[in-house]
């Protein structure tokens, strides 16, 4: 077994709905907003409570020292022309006297403004693009932007995703997507914004077949292929009836049993070593003081399509972190083992497929009621095509599409 990593790959880097091909220039008072009527802050925040109350839930309050750090770092981020996160939000609320002493939970988010040169290309395109000549498209970031990766996910257009952050979010979203039968790699990246950031701090191995050379398109076809896992920090391994991470195991119908071994190894202190299956633990060792490796060993039972993951150091209160600006977990994630029973391996979750035509739905709501768009003629378009709205929308409608026929499989 032969892993090997490599820093610098071929990443489809879409961080939202921007420019592919630049559109002739108009001028500003040129471009005209999808009609829509103003929404006030209030009344989104009477929406919003009004939801929560009718789910049992209490209402939001504003706070006037939440607002007030929300209104200094609006003014940071606009003496200093910056158009990223300042960073350690729970210090600075906490700073600012929020919580009395407790621990603060917060995260942090913004808008950036368009410039008002509309929407001229969406992700869906980007990733056409990167396959035509031969790429390889990873969602960075999982699941944020949390709109286009639906698409590119439901049409088949992501080869791989990356988990860019050590969170109960982050896990349960990546596991929403492959409960709804999505085979989804596991990657991890960088993403270096700050000095304080060391290049590799969340890097990916992939294993190349034995009779591969270490090339970068057989670390590529690996990485496609499934055959990663994610760290930050630890080695992990998994091998689950003989299968290998990325395979897929065959059953007789009926299932049967599976013998299920993990290793994890590191530097840092390992607390605990976990198998996940759909997106529950149903093995895990645990070493209270912290060890430098830990091996897992258990038989389980299956009767239906599965998969199963190993990780380790999971995002919880106790997790250990990294002192870069994110403050990000140390914790490695293998890509699946899918198991099948008697057939194809299929999956299939109603309420993921649903909460993916949600979003789906909102980015088309976005093109149609909220983005600025160029008057009809006053610009080319690179795709020549009269209807450049029609253009934007196609993936989206592709994507419902799919989600529909897949629901009527399962």
């Amino acid at each position: 077994m032969r892993f090997q990593h490599l820093l610098s790959w071929f990443m489809l880097i879409v961080f939202g709905m921007g420019a592919f091909h630049r559109p002739q220039a108009v001028r500003a008072d040129e471009l005209h907003p999808a009609p829509s009527r103003q929404v006030s802050a209030y009344e989104l925040i009477l929406a919003m409570n009004t939801l929560r109350v009718s789910y049992g839930l209490p209402a939001l309050i504003e706070d006037p020292i939440v607002n007030a750090v929300a209104q200094s770092t609006a003014a940071t981020m606009a003496a200093n022309n910056m158009s990223w996160h300042i960073g350690d939000v729970r210090g600075r609320l906490a700073a600012a006297g929020y919580g009395n002493g407790a621990t603060v939970w917060a995260t942090e988010n913004f808008a950036v403004s368009s410039g008002g040169k509309g929407i001229d290309e969406i992700m869906a395109y980007w990733a056409d693009a990167c396959h035509d000549q031969g790429g390889t498209v990873i969602i960075p970031h999982l699941p944020n932007p949390n709109c286009e990766p639906a698409v590119l996910i439901a049409t088949g257009r992501a080869d791989a995703v990356e988990m860019i952050q050590h969170g109960n979010y982050e896990h349960l979203e990546y596991y929403r997507y492959l409960n709804c039968g999505y085979r989804l790699p596991l990657v991890g990246g960088t993403d270096k914004m700050y000095s304080n950031v060391p290049v590799g701090l969340y890097r990916t191995y992939a294993q190349l077949l034995d009779d591969d050379d270490f090339t970068y398109e057989n670390w590529c076809r690996a990485v496609r292929a499934g055959r990663t896992f994610l760290s930050g920090g630890p080695l992990i391994h998994l091998n689950v009836n003989g299968a290998r991470i990325g395979d897929t195991l065959q059953l007789p119908r009926g299932g049967g049993t599976l013998e299920v071994e993990a290793t994890a190894e590191s530097i840092f202190p390992l607390h605990n070593l976990e198998i996940v299956q759909q997106g529950h633990i149903v093995a895990t060792t645990e070493d209270a003081k912290g060890a430098r490796r830990l091996h897992l060993k258990t038989s389980l039972k299956v009767d239906r399509h599965t998969w199963l993951a190993a990780r380790c150091g999971r995002p919880d209160a106790g997790a250990l972190h990294h002192h870069d600006e994110w403050q990000r977990g140390m914790f490695a994630h293998t890509s699946p083992i899918y198991v099948a029973v008697g057939g194809e391996w299929w999956l299939f979750d109603q309420d993921a497929a649903q909460y993916m035509l949600t979003l789906i739905q909102g980015g088309l709501d976005y093109i149609r009621q909220s983005a600025p768009h160029h008057p009809l003629g006053a610009v080319t378009h690179h795709h020549g095509q009269d209807d450049h709205l029609a253009y934007l929308e196609r993936p989206f409608h592709e994507a419902q599409v799919a989600i529909q026929r897949r629901a009527l499989h399962g």
